[in-house]
């Protein structure tokens, strides 16, 4: 009876290591273009962010973006997945696709630089992770809520992030890294200096 006993305790707790785990992304701006390259050509601020998973097994991710206001945005599941290949390291923009020269003009990885795609920031995991919705034309955002049942209207390159996923809480950590450019033209002369700053990722909720 108490082997019993012992092999239902081991069953519990083999059955609750699969739980909902998550990294918060507070605050994001990335409204720089694409293809801007760092330091940046054109003024704005690229955002990037990081992630690097600790598992030995491919992750699947979930995302989600929100409002300053904290209303939801999207995207609706299945669009809102993305994978992370085992022990590697994924970096995306938060709000636009923004393929590097690994990428090839038919969305493949390439051993050929396609400099199409020079000053990109996404390599081909990141560039697969879904970005901020927005409203087109002043279209509400399909799927978006603003906890009372309206979809949102919201054309901003800002707002805050989890990324989710089934396991352990030390199984995916990340960082946030900012690419600040400003220009500033005196007596015909163009100065351009980017700035950038970085910090960890805090859990979610």
């Amino acid at each position: 009876m108490k082997k019993l006993s012992v092999f239902a305790v081991l069953v519990i707790i083999g059955t609750s290591v699969a739980v909902a785990a998550s990294l918060a992304i507070p605050w994001f701006v990335d409204n720089a273009p694409a293809k801007n390259g760092i330091p940046g050509t054109v003024a704005g601020v690229t955002g990037i962010v990081t992630l690097k998973s600790n598992r030995t097994d491919t992750v699947t991710c979930s995302v989600a973006y929100f409002t300053q206001e904290g209303y939801f945005l999207g995207p609706l599941a299945p669009d809102n997945t993305f994978t992370i290949a085992p022990l590697s390291a994924l970096a995306f923009r938060p709000v636009l696709s923004d393929p590097d020269q690994t990428i090839g003009p038919d969305g493949l990885p390439t051993t050929t630089p396609n400099t199409a795609n020079a000053g990109g920031q996404e390599g081909y995991q990141g560039w697969l992770v879904p970005d901020r919705p927005k409203s087109i034309d002043g279209a509400p955002i399909p799927g978006s809520d603003d906890g009372q049942g309206n979809e949102v209207v919201d054309t901003k390159s800002n707002g805050s992030c989890t990324i989710s996923w089934v396991g352990g809480d030390q199984d995916i950590q990340g960082q946030i890294a900012y690419f600040q450019t400003a220009r500033k033209d005196i007596a015909g002369i163009t100065t351009t200096t980017t700035m950038s700053y970085a910090h960890l990722l805090p859990p979610g909720t």
